[in-house]
C-alpha cells in the first residue's frame, strides 16, 4: 500500500492553497479590468448615442421642412392654376406616362430612350417633366415606339428662363444635370432661388445651386442644377398636343 510521507502532504496543501489564491485573485482582477473598460468606455458610448440622436433629430427636422415647402409649393401651383382658369386661361396638361428604357451610361449622358413614339401622339419639341410638374428636357428624336429626350442640361443647349419668375436669364447646359446663366450685375440673387421656362405653365426647371461674381463685372453668374436623380429616373411624362 502506497503511503504519503506528512512532508508531501504538507506541499501538497500548501500548492493547493497558492492555485486557489491565483484563481481568485484572476476572477477579481478579471471583474477589474471589465468595470475598468466599462466605465472607460461609457463616455465614448453616450457620445456617440448623443450624436446618433442627434443626427436624427436633424434628419426629421429637415424632412419635415422639405415636406413643408413643398405642400407650400402644390398649394400655390394649384392657386395658380385655378386663377388662370378664372381669367379664361387654361393650362395644357395632357401628358403620357413613359418608362425610361435607357439612360446614362448606357447612352449619351443627358439624354433618355423612352418607350412612346409616333403611336402616342409625341412630337419632337414635346415638353418631358419627372415628377409631375418638373421640367427635364425635350424630346428631339420621334421613332414609331420610342423617342429620345434630350434634357435641357445637355452641353450645348440654350434656352430662355425666368430668375424667381420675373428675371430673364438665359441658360446653357453644361452636362451631368448642370446650367449655367448671366444676369445684370446687381440683381438680388442667392442659392436656393427658383428658376422656371416662361409662358402660362411657368414650369419649374430648378433652383440656384450657386453664385459667382467677380469684382467689375457687368454680369452674375448663377449655376442651377436639375433637382432630381438622373441615373434612377424609371418614369417621366411626356406633354403632348391632345
Amino acid at each position: 500500500m502506497t503511503t504519503i510521507s506528512p512532508k508531501h502532504r504538507s506541499r501538497f496543501w500548501i500548492v493547493l492553497f497558492f492555485a486557489a489564491c491565483v484563481v481568485v485573485l484572476a476572477v477579481l482582477l478579471r471583474n477589474n479590468m471589465s468595470n475598468f473598460f466599462w466605465n472607460a468606455a461609457s463616455p465614448v458610448m453616450a457620445f456617440r448615442n448623443s450624436l446618433d440622436t442627434n443626427e436624427v433629430s436633424t434628419l426629421r427636422a429637415e424632412l419635415a421642412s422639405t415636406t413643408a415647402a413643398l405642400a407650400d409649393r402644390n398649394a400655390l401651383y394649384a392657386e395658380n392654376i385655378n386663377l388662370k382658369q378664372l381669367l379664361g386661361r387654361t393650362v395644357s396638361n395632357h401628358s403620357v406616362l413613359a418608362a425610361v428604357l435607357q439612360k446614362p451610361p448606357s447612352i449619351p449622358y443627358d439624354t433618355l430612350i423612352i418607350d412612346i413614339g409616333r403611336q402616342d401622339n409625341v412630337a419632337p419639341g414635346d415638353l418631358v417633366f419627372a415628377g409631375g410638374t418638373l421640367a427635364i428636357g425635350t424630346v428631339s428624336e420621334v421613332y414609331d415606339t420610342t423617342s429620345r429626350v434630350t434634357l435641357l442640361s445637355s452641353p450645348g443647349e440654350t434656352y430662355d428662363a425666368l430668375l424667381n419668375g420675373s428675371v430673364p436669364v438665359s441658360l446653357t447646359g453644361q452636362g451631368d444635370g448642370s446650367m449655367s446663366g448671366e444676369v445684370p450685375a446687381g440683381t438680388p440673387v442667392k442659392a436656393g432661388d427658383s428658376i422656371v421656362l416662361p409662358g402660362i405653365g411657368s414650369s419649374f426647371v430648378g433652383s440656384v445651386s450657386h453664385v459667382s461674381e467677380e469684382a467689375g463685372s457687368s454680369f452674375i453668374t448663377l449655376y442651377v442644377q436639375l433637382p432630381v436623380n438622373l441615373f434612377s429616373l424609371q418614369y417621366i411624362e411626356v406633354q403632348t398636343n391632345p
